[in-house]
């Protein structure tokens, strides 16, 4: 119970002091509809270029399954959405959300344990819930607070972040490629390492 109610407090804080956007602050089944008020930064880090998320601007009005389908370096993770067509369908109904979507290149990089945990369904649609944080976060916080951050998987089931010299470190273990990729329902952070929910 401690540790539920720290981890709400500190995720209450990164919304209300780093972010002016309203977030979706339900979990689980179905996101809210929440619409966000400020918008993102232009996407910036150091690979949007080969990553497709600097050329996009368009995809600001797509949906998450439409975004990732438009991106050149996202076509492992669209194809999980298009195996969980009925939980992408209620994911892109999202709003006021932050995306971790691991890159190609971290499923190419995964090892053994983590590739054998994706061949199953289940874990396919784990992926997907565990990527979309309830709230939007912007580069500024993810760059300089350290925090949990709720996902629509479970309340348990957090994401976590940490400033490593100037950049977020996200579950102690992933780096940003690119940040701020504007989407219909939030932004989109393009990861190098694939984020799995504990268990």
């Amino acid at each position: 119970m401690r540790h539920r109610t720290r981890a709400a407090m500190i995720a209450t804080a990164l919304t209300l002091s780093l972010s002016a956007c309203g977030g979706v602050q339900e979990r689980a089944s179905t996101p809210s509809a929440t619409t966000t008020t400020t918008p993102p930064p232009a996407a910036s880090g150091p690979q949007c270029a080969s990553l497709g998320g600097d050329a996009l601007p368009e995809l600001s009005d797509k949906t998450l399954s439409e975004a990732a389908a438009a991106m050149p370096g996202t076509v492992t993770y669209s194809g999980f959405l298009q195996a969980n067509a009925d939980r992408a369908e209620q994911l892109d109904k999202a709003r006021g959300v932050s995306v971790f979507i691991p890159a190609d290149p971290a499923f190419t990089a995964m090892d053994a344990d983590t590739a054998a945990k994706l061949a199953d369904p289940a874990w396919g649609l784990a992926l997907l819930e565990y990527s979309v944080v309830t709230q939007t976060v912007l580069p500024d916080a993810l760059n300089t607070t350290a925090a949990e951050l709720p996902t629509v998987r479970s309340q348990d089931a957090q994401i976590t972040t940490a400033p490593v010299n100037g950049a977020p470190l996200l579950n102690g273990a992933a780096g940003v490629l690119c940040a701020s990729i504007a989407f219909d329902g939030g932004v989109i952070y393009l990861t190098d390492k694939v984020l799995l929910p504990p268990g």
